[in-house]
């Protein structure tokens, strides 16, 4: 049979070719079509985008990423949508056409159906069988030189990549499908983890591609052959033909020992998927490239108390797991509504670098509150997580593990210190008491173990003349005074013990770049205290103060 058809087809080369027979094209013919060329997926470099120098994402989940122009039935056109880069084949990064971003026609998961923009090998469909289901092109795909497994990591996934693709099923074609070509049938997919094409998906004007199986630009590609296998087997009673695309994107089909290009395509579980990044183009548009943040199941973080001076959030942290040492940073996720995994999102949320002085799988950081939330509960109004990433180069994934909610405290609100008298029982003045309130409040709370204290409320005051010349006096050198004010207590002025963290928002007319700050305090003997600002943001003066007193100024120097 196989001599038959060679002798034949190698024969019809004299004559014009019509119907069925020019779809019957030996390697000979093929060879004379295609022109071969090199891999054109980009190299791995030693490139990185970490963080530190502005990692940015463009969405959660697939965010920004669209699905694909419809397929120009002219096929004056090539293939348009967005693209992924996914794993490497060798030493090259391989780049993804995406088909359609959020299917569930082949998992009852929601996934993202891609398909490789070239083809990365030469390989034979199988020895003597048309079928899919056993063929070793199949068994390649699915198997360790290919997709790899946790004991062969040569593969051309990482086991996170590999844990991220989805087993697909598709018992028949869809109604969405094009037409495929009426010489070739359909091919089951019973569960594969990668697979090729079929001629139905190949014509499916959704996926990009025209809905016809002539020459057709969508469908071309370039790799190691022009050629590529679709999975479908012809009809005809012959054993050795499976379905290909031509240089020109004609579906033809060909004998399945012979050698033609393998493009693999796949489906990502989006319950995986946290982010996605910009590597080229505009984000939205068709044409631009993409890289995700999977989730990392070995990799995870745990905060600790969360507290809150103004806009500054301090956040200690424990990154956990077999993979915590490939961690290089702790992102912070600001969200409108409740983290969903798989939910994407280009908007809605903000996502930035925990501030860390010293890197280390446990530590403390910091990071500014958007202002937009600035007023607002956290765990009501918006949500708030951490995740600890690692991440790579350019074109390769990034890693990060599940978002760990945390829980922003609410910024205090104040109001004036009630007026009290200046005199003492016996009429006379007594030194620290406010001679006047004046109504502005003055901004700030006062923290125990890194929780507000309720009730605590401060006035801006015009102090006695008495505890003014003590204030004056007791001044460190160079320090000019900006306001005094008073503290009370579920709103009575005494001498309670004030031992905690008092942080105070310094007003803008007094914010200026360079300037020192430093809280002054009066104590129940009228002695003066310096308490040195320990916060390094420019907008807020934060001490640990210790004192039986009430009375207090702001004071600053240039």
């Amino acid at each position: 049979m196989r001599e038959y058809m060679e002798k034949n087809v190698k024969s019809a080369l004299s004559r014009p070719l019509r119907g069925r027979y020019k779809r019957l094209l030996s390697i000979s013919v093929s060879t004379l079509l295609s022109i071969s060329t090199f891999l054109t997926v980009i190299p791995q470099t030693a490139t990185t985008v970490y963080a530190d120098s502005g990692k940015t994402i463009t969405g959660l989940c697939t965010g920004a990423i669209g699905n694909p122009t419809p397929g120009d039935t002219a096929g004056l056109t090539g293939w348009k949508g967005s693209y992924v880069y996914y794993g490497k084949y060798g030493e090259n990064a391989m780049k993804y056409r995406v088909l359609d971003k959020a299917t569930t026609q082949f998992n009852t998961n929601t996934t993202m159906l891609l398909d490789c923009d070239n083809t990365i090998v030469d390989k034979r469909f199988d020895e003597d069988s048309k079928e899919w289901a056993g063929s070793e092109i199949k068994s390649w795909l699915n198997g360790n030189e290919f997709l790899g497994d946790k004991n062969y990591p040569q593969g051309a996934f990482t086991f996170q990549e590999r844990k991220a693709i989805a087993t697909s099923t598709k018992n028949s074609a869809a109604t969405e499908d094009g037409d495929g070509w009426a010489e070739i049938g359909y091919a089951q997919l019973t569960g594969e983890h990668v697979f090729l094409l079929d001629a139905v998906e190949a014509t499916r004007p959704s996926y990009g591609y025209a809905d016809t199986s002539a020459a057709d630009a969508t469908r071309s590609k370039s790799g190691a052959n022009t050629l590529w296998w679709l999975r479908s087997p012809i009809l005809s009673s012959y054993d050795y033909y499976a379905g290909i695309v031509d240089p020109t994107g004609d579906i033809i089909f060909n004998h399945v020992y012979d050698g033609f290009g393998v493009s693999p395509a796949f489906n990502l579980n989006l319950s995986s998927v946290i982010f996605s990044s910009l590597i080229s183009g505009t984000a939205g548009s068709a044409g631009a490239a993409y890289k995700l943040t999977i989730a990392d199941n070995n990799l995870g973080i745990t905060p600790g108390t969360i507290t809150r001076s103004g806009s500054t959030i301090t956040v200690p942290y424990t990154i956990t797991g077999t993979n915590k040492n490939n961690a290089i940073q702790v992102s912070v996720l600001i969200m409108d509504s409740a983290y969903s995994a798989g939910t994407a999102a280009k908007s809605g949320y903000t996502y930035q670098k925990l501030n860390v002085t010293t890197w280390g799988t446990s530590g403390t950081g910091t990071f500014t509150l958007p202002a937009a939330y600035a007023n607002k509960t956290c765990g009501t109004d918006y949500y708030a997580y951490i995740l600890a990433e690692d991440v790579n180069g350019t074109y390769e994934t990034d890693y990060a593990s599940l978002p760990a909610s945390i829980t922003i405290p609410a910024k205090p609100t104040f109001s004036p210190v009630p007026k009290e008298d200046d005199d003492d029982e016996e009429g006379n003045e007594e030194p620290a008491k406010p001679a006047a309130v004046n109504p502005d409040t003055v901004e700030g709370y006062f923290a125990v173990g890194g929780q507000p204290v309720p009730g605590v409320t401060m006035g801006k005051t015009v102090q006695g003349p008495a505890a003014q010349a003590v204030l004056n006096a007791a001044s460190p050198a160079g320090y000019m005074q900006a306001f005094t004010f008073n503290m009370a207590v579920n709103g009575k002025v005494d001498y309670t013990l004030k031992n905690g963290v008092l942080t105070i928002i310094i007003p803008k007319e007094y914010q200026k770049a360079g300037r020192s700050f430093a809280i002054m305090a009066l104590d129940k003997n009228g002695k003066a205290w310096t308490f040195a600002d320990t916060d390094t943001n420019p907008a807020t003066v934060t001490a640990t103060i210790n004192v039986e007193g009430y009375a207090f100024a702001l004071i600053y120097k240039d």
